[in-house]
C-alpha cells in the first residue's frame, strides 16, 4: 500500500493555509491531520479517499484529513487542498440550508459572502 510522504503532508498543510487566507476563512480554526481514511463504501477496507473534512459551524472549526495510506503527486496535493477548503467555504451555506428555521436575509447574506470570495478569481 502506498504511503503519503511527510513532505507531501507538509505541502498539503501549506496549501490548506494558503486557501484559508485566499478564501477569507480566518473565522475558522483549521486542524490538519495526516491519518488513514477508510472509504466506507461497498468495501470499507479500501483506503481510496484522498482527504476529507469535518466542519463544526457553531464552533467555527474544521478538521481536514489527508489520507496517509495514499501517495500523491504535487499537483494532486494542491487540488486536494483546494477541494477540501472549498467544502469549508461552502459549509455555512449548506448549514443554513439544512436548518429548519432561517433568519431573514441569512441565506442571501451567505450567498453574497461567497460571491465576494469568488469575484477575486475573475
Amino acid at each position: 500500500m502506498k504511503i503519503t510522504k511527510k513532505r507531501q503532508f507538509e505541502l498539503f498543510k501549506k496549501h490548506i493555509l494558503f486557501y484559508q487566507e485566499l478564501f477569507g476563512l480566518k473565522r475558522y480554526e483549521i486542524f490538519i491531520k495526516h491519518e488513514p481514511i477508510k472509504y466506507g463504501g461497498e468495501n470499507p477496507e479500501l483506503y481510496d479517499t484522498s482527504a476529507n473534512s469535518q466542519i463544526n459551524e457553531p464552533g467555527k472549526f474544521a478538521v481536514i484529513r489527508l489520507n496517509s495510506k495514499r501517495n500523491f503527486t504535487s499537483k494532486e496535493i494542491v487540488i486536494t487542498a483546494a477541494h477540501e477548503m472549498i467544502h469549508v467555504l461552502l459549509h455555512k451555506l449548506r448549514d443554513i440550508g439544512e436548518c429548519r428555521y432561517l433568519n431573514d436575509g441569512e441565506l442571501v447574506a451567505e450567498e453574497e459572502e461567497i460571491v465576494r470570495v469568488l469575484e477575486k478569481f475573475l
